[in-house]
């Protein structure tokens, strides 16, 4: 039988994930301007990622979210 490697702590470790309507409250924006900032490259150079789909349902990572706060903020 193989060895399966071992995971480190940050490979066990699962990002929260943060509905769309939420991602709106915190960042003070609409769903639309959610739907644009997908589609702009300059928001992707700051850290602003692909949403994850489940049940045509869109999320975002709390992690990803976070740092793109940071980066917003620090520009």
């Amino acid at each position: 039988m193989p060895r399966m490697p071992k995971l480190t702590s940050a490979e066990n470790e699962f990002d929260e994930l943060v509905p769309d309507p939420q991602v709106c409250k915190e960042l003070g924006v609409s769903a639309m301007s959610l739907w644009r900032w997908d589609r702009d490259p300059e928001m992707a150079a700051l850290g602003w990622g692909a949403p994850i789909r489940i049940n045509k349902r869109k999320y975002r990572g709390r992690q990803q979210l976070e740092a793109f706060k940071r980066a917003v903020k620090n520009k």
